[in-house]
């Protein structure tokens, strides 16, 4: 099986193939989302986008976590346990970003009527599905019962999470902006991941039950005779 870093490009290049992978820093590169976002939205910007990054070992909770009792003593166990915590402007529930994951913002702007959100979701999963069927992984949309940040445009594999999507959109005078993003777990321990993010949100007084079978990851997809 290639290595982490080598099926992250490999894959990175079937989704757009004339845009290198960033590798980012924590905080900063969620935040270069929402910067590129607002850059969209007053039109300096072309009104197509497409970012491609990895980020280093953090969790990524939200602003409604963020707002809950005891979030500060959540925060100061899940970085003594070596994952700092960011908070991102989209909803759901707690997320990893670490080596192994890539993440793929795609942005749209105009001036006409915006489009919907399951538009851009739309656009989004049929981006990284397409890519994936090219090295034999044959995924779908949909919800997965017991994976973390679930919902309706997980991107999934046999009834197994290998990937959340999020979205975000800003309205002005003249011209909307939207961003889709998706978090593609390559390879890594996904059991580790639930770890995590099950003491931190417990923490917060949150405690969801999530199943380490609804994940999977691409590597050991391919890693199966079914997909090699």
């Amino acid at each position: 099986m290639q290595s982490s870093d080598r099926l992250i490009e490999t894959i990175a290049a079937l989704i757009a193939p004339d845009t290198p992978v960033e590798h980012g820093n924590g905080q900063a590169a969620i935040s270069r989302d929402t910067e590129i976002l607002g850059e969209m939205l007053s039109g300096s910007d072309a009104n197509f986008r497409l970012r491609l990054w990895t980020n280093e070992k953090c969790l990524v909770a939200t602003r409604a976590q963020s707002r809950r009792a005891g979030f500060a003593k959540a925060c100061e166990a899940a970085r003594a346990a070596g994952w700092p915590v960011h908070v991102r402007i989209s909803g759901g529930t707690t997320v990893v970003h670490r080596p192994g994951i890539l993440n793929v913002s795609l942005f749209r702007s105009g001036s006409a009527q915006p489009p919907g959100t399951d538009s851009l979701y739309h656009e989004l999963v049929d981006t990284l599905c397409s890519a994936l069927w090219k090295i034999g992984v044959r995924a779908t949309a949909g919800s997965v019962n017991g994976s973390y940040c679930d919902g309706r445009y997980n991107i999934c594999v046999d009834g197994r999470k290998v990937a959340g999507t999020a979205c975000q959109s800003r309205i002005g005078r003249a011209r909307h902006a939207h961003l889709a993003h998706a978090s593609l777990i390559v390879d890594g321990d996904i059991g580790e991941d639930l770890d995590i993010i099950s003491r931190f949100e417990s923490a917060l007084g949150l405690h969801t039950i999530y199943r380490p079978e609804a994940h999977i990851s691409i590597g050991a997809l391919i890693s199966l005779r079914s997909y090699a």
